[in-house]
């Protein structure tokens, strides 16, 4: 493995978000050293000043995209005094098209197609559905919901959000966001 004691020219977020990038533009098969580097600019010393070798920067996309596409979502909506108003900013923070200039959706997607063929990369994308889903039925059930409908409810809302994305790539006429926050607007309003 190359390796370099210079000064690296780019961070390892820099590495991370072109690797998501790449991702949703290739599929899993163009998170590759080599094209990433030149699609950065840079050589190949760069990436071996943050990372250890390609799994490494994988595992690092797997925790970058559990951090900013949920912990992140549900930090941002922690201090807000209800749960209505951190439900409908969790809903409108996740209709952003882009997050650190990749797009949201065609992310979303690209991570289940990886997914779809990595058992280690779905189990880690179970968890974090988990950890969305779970998130929602708290705030569902202090509105006064039980458990099992909140739950039932919270995996209504999920999957209402991630057909929203899976129709942002294919057919965004129906892609409407409006009507995803009508879908919240009659949970929150049974």
């Amino acid at each position: 493995a190359e390796r370099t004691t210079q000064k690296p020219d780019l961070g390892r977020q820099d590495w991370i978000v072109e690797a998501l990038r790449a991702l949703v533009d290739g599929g899993i098969e163009a998170v590759r050293i080599e094209p990433l580097a030149s699609r950065l600019g840079v050589t190949k010393g760069s990436f071996y000043w943050h990372f250890k070798d390609r799994p490494a920067l994988l595992y690092a996309l797997l925790s970058f995209w559990e951090a900013t596409f949920t912990s992140q979502l549900i930090l941002d909506t922690a201090e807000l005094a209800t749960p209505q108003a951190r439900l409908r900013a969790l809903a409108r923070e996740s209709l952003v098209p882009t997050v650190h200039g990749v797009d949201n959706a065609r992310a979303e997607m690209a991570m289940q197609a990886w997914a779809a063929r990595d058992s280690k990369v779905a189990r880690r994308l179970g968890d974090i559905d988990l950890t969305r889903i779970r998130y929602l039925t708290d705030e569902l059930e202090a509105l006064g919901f039980n458990h099992a409908r909140a739950e039932t409810l919270a995996k209504a809302l999920y999957q209402a959000i991630l057909g929203l994305y899976a129709a942002r790539a294919y057919n965004p006429d129906i892609a409407d966001d409006a009507a995803f926050l009508a879908v919240l607007e009659l949970v929150l309003a049974e």
